[in-house]
């Protein structure tokens, strides 16, 4: 701890927005009891187990059914069935039977999953938070222990009088799904990444939110006056009478700019800065119902990513122009059998239904090596386990090999499509394949998707060997969209799970956005649009170099729209390519922002 000395931290800005207030820390969970005597009775203390075992479930499957969205309700009970999960009921007697205490044996065995699950990669390894959110919570109820979560339970629970700023070495995605906006004004995390989890649903839940701050839990304590700024990093401990000043000032403006001008008022006094002290991007309401453009009337669309058809119906309702990513995978992953296609038609036809004709895409099943399909075996493996997943069997690889699974979904998107009742413009429901790579892979794809019956068949360029050749693909495929994660991840050579990798994951590294403009460029030669489909479209200030680059269809989370519609406005398509030189210019992630921003209206600081 630093006592009252002002000091500036920086880490990843994962949901736009400026809060300023007092830290709730959030301590590190209970460990082993090292105390504990060694197991004499397996039998017996197995029951001990298997009861912490059903508690913790109960917990978990009691918060899924209070859940707000499809997406955490699915997240909560997945973590519900692993915390009963058969075989680590086995990992946990064999520790047991070996003499371990209680703990021990629980810690003994999640670390052996946790080890196994990091060497799977892929969604696997994404899992090792859940994990250790699940030996946490077990050796808590052993030992009659609270855990971190009632910290985060009391601040969701509003029984804190005044919002805090949550400041956590790690927030697991049960925990970060009870945040409430209303209680907590803002998060700083020390670890993560801008793709977790966490990210994603503070994200969703408008609040303000900056991770891999390294320091941060050193450097604060409960009650420490704090600043962060989800749209640049930055973090403020001790923040002087300046640093409240600006940031109440910037949450005013903020606002302003998010509602078209309506705002209130903050006059930097403790009391204005207490009701001006956040604004994130759940603010502007009904604000993403009007069209998107530049200054000089260069329409932009504004797509949604969602997970499920309960997200794609609140997107729907937000006004958005179409879904501009559907996963598909929340039909696929945590089951024993496949979808049927009945069951599969449903789902996408709601999808459909809530955009009544506005373009919805939908991506096939992006599974395989780095997210393992318990039915999707292969030559008799029951797994696709390789080295390295990520440059394994996985997306459009596995539907070649298991084409039956790829028929029926194909067979159901096409049902959706002609039940949507828009056949005749084609653009109601389009799809598109993951990790295509080869020209090979394209036609494959979109001759199989034209003969299912869907006139619009598209692919992902998240690979240098897809950007690079675009044009190509391009000749075959109807359309295109980047997803920033996986091409940053490829391009740079970087585990995206990998916290300590960050800085090479930006989406501002330039070797990026220069990989970004070959693509673009392909498809213009191609004649075929080119979208972006990457949670880096919702960053208002990239979305500007986005379009610079060339592109006109921007899929982000659907309450980032808001600001992003705000960016747009205040710059003229020639501003955007201005910006989007100087990035491409850049010798360093940090120096291409830099460069876009001092190239900025200067009125856009207000929505960043």
């Amino acid at each position: 701890m630093n006592g009252d000395e002002r000091r500036v931290l920086r880490g990843i800005g994962v949901s736009s927005g400026v809060a300023s207030g007092r830290v709730r820390l959030m301590h590190e969970p209970p460990g082993v009891d090292e105390g504990e005597p060694s197991c004499v009775d397996p039998q017996l203390d197995m029951i001990r187990v298997r009861a912490a075992m059903a508690a913790v479930a109960s917990s978990l499957r009691e918060r899924s059914l209070q859940a707000a969205d499809d997406t955490t309700r699915a997240m909560l009970a997945a973590n519900a069935r692993l915390a009963e999960d058969r075989g680590l009921d086995k990992a946990i007697m064999k520790h047991l039977l070996a003499g371990d205490g209680v703990t021990h044996a629980v810690a003994n065995a999640v670390g052996e999953y946790i080890e196994r699950f990091g060497k799977a990669g892929g969604m696997m390894a994404e899992r090792i938070t859940d994990l250790n959110d699940i030996r946490s919570r077990l050796i808590a109820e052993l030992r009659g222990l609270p855990v971190a979560v009632p910290q985060c339970d009391a601040v969701s629970d509003a029984i804190c009088d005044i919002p805090v700023i949550l400041v956590a070495r790690d927030l697991s995605p049960a925990d970060a799904a009870a945040l409430d906006p209303a209680a907590v004004r803002g998060l700083v995390l020390e670890e993560g990444g801008a793709t977790g989890h966490t990210a994603i649903l503070a994200a969703e839940r408008g609040i303000p939110a900056v991770v891999g701050v390294h320091g941060v839990m050193e450097a604060a304590d409960d009650d420490t006056r704090i600043v962060l700024n989800g749209g640049t990093g930055e973090v403020i401990i001790n923040p002087d009478a300046a640093d409240l000043y600006r940031a109440a000032g910037r949450v005013t403006r903020r606002k302003a700019s998010l509602n078209d001008g309506a705002s209130g008022a903050a006059d930097g006094t403790a009391a204005g800065i207490a009701a001006a002290s956040t604004v994130g991007d759940a603010a502007a309401g009904d604000a993403a119902a009007t069209f998107a453009m530049t200054a000089d009337g260069c329409r932009i669309l504004l797509n949604a990513n969602v997970g499920t058809p309960a997200e794609a119906e609140e997107a729907a309702r937000a006004g958005v122009d179409g879904i501009g990513l559907l996963r598909s995978e929340f039909l696929f992953l945590n089951r024993s059998q496949a979808p049927t296609e009945a069951e599969q038609t449903a789902a996408y036809a709601r999808a459909v239904q809530a955009f009544g004709g506005r373009p919805v895409v939908v991506r096939t099943f992006d599974a395989g090596a780095d997210k393992p399909l318990a039915f999707a075996r292969i030559g008799g493996n029951e797994t696709l386990a390789v080295t390295n997943p990520a440059l394994g069997v996985r997306g459009i690889r596995l539907g070649m090999l298991r084409e039956d699974l790829l028929d029926t979904q194909l067979a159901a998107l096409a049902n959706a499509y002609r039940a949507s009742g828009h056949s005749i413009s084609g653009h109601s429901l389009k799809v598109m394949a993951p990790m295509v790579t080869t020209v090979q892979e394209t036609k494959w794809f979109v001759d199989k998707a034209h003969d299912a019956g869907l006139p619009y068949a598209g692919i992902m360029i998240e690979t240098p060997a897809a950007a690079v050749q675009a044009a190509s693909l391009l000749a075959v495929a109807d359309f295109a969209s980047i997803g920033t994660n996986d091409l940053a991840q490829y391009t740079m050579a970087a585990d995206r799970l990998d916290s300590s990798l960050s800085s090479l994951l930006d989406p501002w590294q330039p070797a990026l956005l220069r990989m970004m403009r070959i693509a673009v460029e392909g498809g213009l030669a191609a004649g075929k649009p080119i979208s972006v489909c990457g949670e880096a479209a919702g960053d208002p200030l990239l979305a500007l170099v986005f379009v610079g680059l060339g592109i006109r269809s921007l899929s982000m989370a659907w309450r980032k729209t808001v600001a992003v519609r705000s960016a747009l406005r205040l710059h003229s398509l020639a501003d955007c390519k201005r910006m989007a030189q100087a990035a491409l210019d850049a010798r360093s992630a940090v120096e291409a922002r830099q460069s876009a921003l001092a190239l900025a209206d200067v009125r856009l600081r207000d929505v960043l």
